[in-house]
């Protein structure tokens, strides 16, 4: 398209943009490591970028001192563990309209290892997103007007982005449903998000049997998020 001296610019109504697309514009606008499982994260050598992602189960009142910058924590709990995440500076007003009990993703936070106890410390990069959750109340609705589709089918795009705990997972399904060939190949995949798609482009194409184990699985090792989603 070329602008030229006839060109007419003219100014329109404002966009609705429902917020998960807009919230799903944020995430892939904005440069991140890949999710990982808190477990992941505590088991991390000092001073490694990770993002994560679960509930907040506390977040402190009021906001401490420590030399002349300002910091504010708060707890995250997965299905893996739960650890201290503390926000520097500026950072603290992301935590703004956030509550316990929301879910959140974490992105850009560097592992600080203290004595025997590991946290994360904010960075220049760090960024929080509050997760979309549905009601289940609007589930059963949706289940009911797409009649069979099962769960994992159904919130197969969420799945993708946010299980972070896959190793546990693909481990538990080895020869269930996946035979050790398949296994070897989705367990090369780089991130927790490119072996969900390689066991959705795989394993998962058996059936209904199939998706019935990954489901079970996940309710295992994926609690929280499978709570959100019921």
């Amino acid at each position: 398209m070329k602008v030229t001296t006839k060109s007419v610019i003219s100014k329109t109504a404002a966009i609705d943009v429902p917020e998960n697309l807009e919230m799903e514009a944020q995430r892939l606008g904005y440069s991140q490591t890949p999710v990982c499982s808190i477990e992941q994260a505590i088991g991390s050598a000092e001073k490694t970028s990770v993002s994560v992602q679960g509930k907040v189960r506390k977040i402190d009142t009021l906001k401490k001192k420590q030399g002349s910058a300002n910091r504010k924590e708060f707890q995250l709990e997965d299905g893996t563990g739960s650890i201290r995440i503390t926000l520097w500076g500026e950072n603290i007003k992301q935590l703004r309209g956030k509550s316990p009990g929301d879910s959140v993703r974490v992105v850009n936070v560097e592992t600080n290892h203290y004595n025997d106890s590991v946290s994360l410390n904010s960075t220049d990069f760090t960024r929080i997103f509050k997760e979309r959750v549905v009601s289940k109340q609007k589930n059963k609705q949706k289940s009911k007007k797409k009649g069979q589709k099962h769960f994992v089918d159904e919130h197969r795009v969420e799945l993708i982005q946010r299980v972070s705990n896959i190793e546990p997972i693909l481990e538990e399904l080895k020869e269930k449903i996946i035979q050790q060939e398949a296994y070897d190949k989705i367990r090369a995949q780089q991130t927790p998000q490119e072996k969900m798609r390689a066991l959705y482009n795989g394993p998962l194409k058996a059936g209904d049997a199939a998706k019935e184990a990954f489901y079970q699985s996940l309710k295992k090792h994926e609690k929280i998020l499978i709570e959100d989603l019921s």
